[in-house]
């Protein structure tokens, strides 16, 4: 099978670039032809590390700029003729936090993600992403594997691997005399990444804190840390450590090697050195260092949460209290530092004992990466070949009982590329010129750099045109299958600025089904009609003022509203958001089609502190049953803020 790894370069020093070099040689071995993304550690060339290839990042952070252009290129697919005959060719794993892979057309491939869940409960970035890509979810840990099956997924599990012919025992004074530790010293280690000012997930001002406990208490206790000292985004942790801890009770890493990266072997002799090593963070999507300090015979202190307590096979476990952590939309622990102090003085007495050293070398024994490989990622990537065996018959099938249809076209128009699949799809909507009159109305309308919120995007029409202006764009549109549509049109022309949001505008939680009166696929005229209990085939809809794409929005200069008769409902829906960025809003009118009386939408307008005018009208004679014989009007609103509405 080819396989597409997507992380970081297998030379860096950190816990994903480790894992890269650790796991890819070996699955290669398994006699899968690999090659490698590399987001962070390389730029430039393609080159060869170890016999693998491995392609360049370019500009765009974590990669999503060549993710699937190195995907098309390594599978041999880069002339299918379609994304699906593509996502039979290969598997791409993506390594990391799922969602930094935002990129278009990634939901179109066959993907899993290798994802560490670090927070008590699973964030709702990572569900999101799932949801919207439709990845395959592969866990770090039993305690993601236990979260995501919760939230409904299906996770196979793999956790991290080390080398342990390279993380061993060894003779803990020659480690301490190579690194200047005194020898009779209780020497407490930590190696952490420093990212983070407040709040900092690694926990280092919690650790340092109670370490300076333990030193009032013994004197010959002794602090080492393997971290930036002076990261710019991170702790300043020079002047904590001078501040919290006397002088010749600490010491850290040579930061110039520190920053040039230093071999696996010097991080081995940090841990023989060590009487324990402290992991009391945050939140951990598995934990490296913990199996690594075990390795080498040292037993650890970690915070009993996430991924932690599963690691520890010799040490002690601290309390934490919740914290909630906005910006995942999740949970996590905060570890209080009397249990870390209490902790630090029992392996005082205990660290030392060669029975718990020797157990917690013998836990460790257990991750040996050659011995993961075989149990764990072996039967993961037979399962994961299978699937594009069945994936590959799946879309053969399907082609058989299809009649043949000719192949899309692309238009160009207003300067964009359009979709034109034929008569019998909305995708004209997209290129044609039937708004025209609108174009210096909407224009006037946004402001340069405005923010705009197009309700009723369709397959782009406003969105592309007006995104130019825009600095940001969120696309509501109902339609999954537009909405995918839409996605296609911003990635053909490479428009950055707009989140696409699949949601029916509506006033209230719920599902809805879609029904087009004209019978098109991803029509215009698509609205949103109730469901009965159970029915399939529904969309959620919800209301736009609880939409988390717009809780930090910031500002909001332009509502677009075109929702084929849903007008009311999603007026109703977004009643938060009008009485907080007070937006112009421009509103198609649908009661001239009998899906609401026009008093209506004139009392609800009112109600929220607008006036509005007719901007632009149009004969019809089309209705949802039917034409009629009646030539009526049908009116383009442009509302604007005159009052604060009544509510407030």
């Amino acid at each position: 099978m080819k396989v597409l790894w997507h992380s970081v370069g297998p030379w860096a020093p950190t816990g994903y670039g480790q894992q890269t070099g650790i796991n890819t040689p070996r699955i290669a071995q398994l006699g899968h032809d690999v090659a490698l993304s590399i987001y962070y550690g390389h730029q430039g060339s393609e080159i060869r590390w170890k016999g693998l290839r491995c392609l360049p990042g370019y500009s765009a952070n974590y990669g999503t700029d060549m993710l699937i252009q190195h995907a098309l290129t390594h599978f041999g697919a880069a002339e299918d003729p379609s994304l699906a005959d593509a996502s039979c060719k290969g598997m791409i794993i993506l390594l990391g936090d799922c969602w930094t892979f935002e990129v278009p057309l990634l939901d179109q491939m066959s993907v899993a993600c290798w994802v560490p869940v670090d927070h008590l409960t699973l964030p709702d970035v990572t569900r999101r992403w799932f949801n919207v890509m439709g990845a395959v979810p592969i866990a770090m840990s039993r305690f993601g594997e236990r979260l995501l099956s919760d939230a409904g997924f299906s996770p196979q599990y793999v956790p991290h691997g080390i080398e342990l012919d390279t993380f061993r025992p060894g003779d803990q004074q020659a480690a301490r005399s190579s690194l200047g530790i005194p020898a009779d010293a209780f020497v407490v280690g930590m190696i952490a990444n420093n990212v983070g000012r407040d709040g900092s997930r690694k926990a280092f001002t919690e650790q340092i804190a109670a370490f300076a406990e333990l030193r009032c208490r013994h004197s010959d206790a002794f602090l080492i840390l393997h971290t930036d000292v002076d990261q710019p985004i991170g702790v300043r942790l020079r002047p904590f450590l001078e501040r919290t801890l006397p002088d010749g009770s600490y010491t850290y890493t040579d930061q110039y090697a520190y920053r040039k990266g230093m071999s696996p072997a010097a991080i081995a002799e940090i841990y023989r050195s060590l009487d324990l090593f402290t992991n009391c963070s945050y939140g951990e999507g598995f934990g490296i260092p913990i199996l690594e300090a075990q390795a080498c015979g040292v037993p650890v202190v970690v915070t009993d949460s996430t991924a932690m307590p599963e690691l520890v096979g010799a040490g002690w476990k601290v309390g934490y209290e919740r914290v909630w952590h906005d910006s995942q939309g999740a949970w996590t622990s905060v570890p209080h530092i009397g249990e870390i102090v209490d902790a630090y003085l029992a392996a005082y007495d205990q660290a030392r004992e060669t029975d718990l050293r020797a157990q917690a070398w013998a836990f460790a024994q257990d991750y040996d990466a050659d011995l993961v490989v075989q149990t764990y990622w072996k039967p993961t990537l037979d399962r994961f070949e299978a699937a594009l065996e069945g994936r590959r018959a799946d879309l053969q099938a399907r082609r058989s009982l299809q009649p043949k249809r000719p192949a899309e076209r692309i238009r160009e128009a207003d300067g964009f590329l359009w979709l034109d699949r034929g008569e019998r799809t909305g995708d004209a909507l997209g290129f044609a010129d039937h708004e025209a009159p609108l174009r210096p109305v909407l224009a006037d309308l946004l402001p340069d750099g405005g923010v705009l919120l197009d309700v009723g995007a369709h397959v782009g029409h406003w969105t592309l045109r007006l995104a130019g202006k825009a600095s940001k764009v969120t696309a509501v549109e109902a339609n999954p299958a537009t909405a995918a549509t839409l996605r296609r049109h911003l990635a053909m022309n490479d428009i950055g600025n707009v989140t696409v949001v699949e949601l029916a505008a509506w006033d209230c939680g719920t599902r809805l089904r879609l029904d087009d009166p004209a019978g098109q696929v991803e029509g215009g005229s698509t609205r949103v009609l109730a469901a009965t209990n159970g029915e399939g085939g529904t969309v959620p809809a919800g209301r736009l003022d609880q939409l988390p794409e717009l809780a930090d929005i910031g500002r909001l200069d332009l509502v677009k509203l075109d929702v084929e008769g849903a007008d009311l409902h999603a007026l109703r829906g977004m009643k938060g958001l009008l009485e907080r960025y007070r937006p112009v809003l421009f509103i198609e009118d649908h009661s001239v089609y009998g899906y609401f009386e026009r008093a209506d939408l004139e009392a609800t307008l009112r109600e929220f502190g607008y006036g509005f005018e007719v901007a632009h009208s149009v004969p019809t004679q089309w209705m949802p049953d039917g034409p009629s014989e009646i030539v009526q009007m049908a009116d383009y609103l442009i509302c604007r803020p005159v009052k604060v509405p009544a509510s407030k």
